[in-house]
């Protein structure tokens, strides 16, 4: 690969492409390469090394990817997998606080979500035509057998803002820099995701439907299910 290098840098010379140009082409090319990995949703560990190789190659600027939409598909779909495998993923997360509960030995955090709304349901609604409900600020957000489209009514609270955490043994969200809940995974009910939240009830006859929005929904909801299989 480094040989395919040099020779892009000479053609582009000979051609005149600035540095710069020839950066663009390069997070190009990447980009073609992770849609194509990612087309059946499954990450190996061939195509891992050979991103990974290509990365430290064309020298790609980690900051950069890091913010890069596709480069984060990317790093979910090797958690998915790791987790999937029963491999805890290898991930590292930095908070702009510090985190107000302890981890037990074994424990690590695998996902950190930032800016995520809790709701909590009010009351139940029973239909023989809907599968799940669940109510979002003034909306009721619900999907029928037949299809994902979501139809808008009433009833939710609205709790907090704060950030989600998934671990490898818990679930805990927390709010005002030093309060969390906590669910142990083994202790979910269920769970229900949806584009950009997902729903969770906990085995505890008592405890209430919780909505988490703004965050990705399918991804929180991959991982947590192949957590608690």
């Amino acid at each position: 690969m480094t040989e395919i290098k040099e020779k892009v840098i000479n053609l582009a010379k000979k051609s005149y492409i600035t540095p710069k140009e020839l950066d663009k082409l390069y997070i190009s090319v990447y980009n073609k390469i992770v849609k194509q990995f990612l087309y059946d949703w499954i990450i190996t560990h061939e195509e891992e090394l050979r991103l990974t190789k290509f990365k430290k190659v064309f020298n790609f600027d980690q900051e950069f990817l890091d913010q890069h939409w596709l480069f984060q598909k990317f790093i979910k779909a090797l958690v998915v997998r790791d987790v999937a495998n029963k491999e805890l993923p290898n991930v590292d997360f930095e908070s702009d606080f510090d985190l107000p509960f302890k981890l037990e030995k074994w424990e690590k955090i695998i996902w950190l979500f930032d800016n995520v709304e809790l709701y909590e349901k009010k009351k139940k609604k029973k239909s023989k035509h809907i599968r799940n409900t669940f109510d979002l600020e003034d909306e009721l957000f619900f999907s029928s057998t037949f299809s994902n489209e979501f139809i808008k009514t009433k009833g939710m609270t609205y709790l907090n803002i704060g950030q989600f955490v998934i671990t490898n043994k818990k679930n805990y969200f927390v709010y005002d820099n030093d309060k969390y809940i906590e669910v142990r995974i083994k202790n979910l009910a269920n769970l229900f995701p949806y584009q950009d939240w997902f729903w969770l009830k906990p085995k505890d006859k008592t405890g209430s439907l919780q909505v988490f929005k703004n965050l990705d929904g399918w991804f929180a909801y991959n991982v947590i299910f192949n957590l608690n299989r």
